[in-house]
């Protein structure tokens, strides 16, 4: 059933999508680029060198008769990126000693990557994190939390984050989602589009102790005290972005997707019962992403922040829920330079494996 699910959702998306293709000129044309040029400033052509500085918001929270807040203790960072027509390559490091003793100790390793088409984009993540620590504090009764200012500390917690969106921009003839996320086009004027997204997501948490401190567990129900588990999500959201634009070059973008959710559960909580769902989840559940940017923008740099959270929610029996978060926000400043002559000749080929280019002859 979980299967069919996954397959129904994205045919709806290739029947959808095929027939926008239908309803605008092919975006290859001189006549579709001379149309999107009243709205949108391509600046492709040119090389992005960008310096930002990254802040993640990711952590867990547990639902119940008590609230539990988690979060794995990770550090800003900072990190430099270049980028040129679709290509983009970049890296960032942690900044090192700040992760505070009273916070514990996380070990992680983060992997984000995404795709900004005119008309197609892709968000690829694999994240894991070892040691957590509980940020309300002040539902743990216990005195050195409040005299030494430090937290309760999971260190044996471990999650692993997976997955994939995928989204389709419809009004891509006057909207540009890359002018405030990759900042290699310009919007011109203020314009927005309907989205539709489809996503795939692998939860995976961890511990031996589980989520549930001891001074706790006699008020969180036993089916909330979770001791590990895999949870697969296929969601289908239907979004909105709208870009507004001052002065030419000043700019503010909102765009919320909200849609439903289908999940698969296999955990196992503290009294070693294991729970399944075997057909792929009969009750379809919230989903929401949103991505937010404001900044400025002219031909030659541009500086801003833009941000993007992803929410889920795991329903447990009872009023019980996990909800977990996989967020980031970036603080940037960037320069725009001309390609050396003797390498313009290798741009046919940079284009040649676009990701958009591959999806659209895959469609037709």
């Amino acid at each position: 059933m979980f299967l069919v699910r996954l397959i129904l959702s994205i045919l709806l998306v290739v029947n959808l999508t095929i027939c926008c293709l239908a309803q605008q000129p092919d975006s290859t044309t001189k006549n579709y680029l001379r149309l999107r040029g009243n709205y949108v400033y391509d600046l492709s052509h040119r090389i992005n060198v960008t310096a930002l500085g990254v802040a993640s918001g990711n952590g867990l929270e547990l639902r119940s008769t008590q609230n539990i807040r988690y979060r794995p203790n990770e550090t800003g960072k900072i990190g430099l990126r270049i980028s040129h027509q679709w290509l983009s390559i970049g890296f960032s490091a942690g900044i090192t000693n700040l992760q505070s003793s009273k916070r514990g100790r996380t070990e992680f390793f983060d992997l984000v990557a995404n795709s900004y088409g005119r008309k197609w984009g892709f968000d690829l993540y694999y994240l894991t994190f070892k040691g957590h620590y509980i940020t309300n504090k002040e539902i743990v009764d216990l005195p050195q939390f409040i005299q030494n200012n430090s937290y309760p500390i999971l260190p044996d917690l471990k999650t692993t984050y997976a997955g994939i969106n995928a989204y389709y921009i419809f009004n891509h003839l006057k909207y540009s989602y890359r002018a405030t996320f990759i900042r290699n086009e310009i919007q011109r004027k203020s314009a927005g589009s309907f989205l539709l997204m489809a996503s795939f997501s692998y939860f995976k948490l961890n511990t031996d102790s589980g989520i549930v401190p001891f001074d706790l567990r006699s008020t969180i129900p036993n089916q909330a005290q979770l001791q590990d588990g895999v949870f697969n999500s296929i969601s289908l959201m239907p979004g909105y972005a709208y870009t507004f634009v001052f002065k030419e070059r000043y700019f503010l973008t909102l765009s919320p997707s909200i849609g439903i959710m289908s999940q698969l559960q296999s955990y196992t909580t503290a009294d070693n019962t294991l729970v399944e769902s075997k057909s792929g989840g009969t009750v379809f559940y919230p989903r929401g992403l949103a991505r937010a940017g404001i900044g400025y923008n002219n031909p030659n740099w541009y500086c801003g922040i833009s941000a993007i959270v992803d929410n889920y929610i795991i329903r447990l029996p009872g009023q019980n829920q996990l909800i977990y978060n996989i967020g980031n926000a970036h603080l940037y400043i960037g320069y725009r330079f001309n390609v050396p002559k003797k390498y313009r000749r290798y741009e046919d080929l940079i284009n040649q494996y676009a990701p958009e280019k591959i999806v659209d002859d895959i469609i037709r």
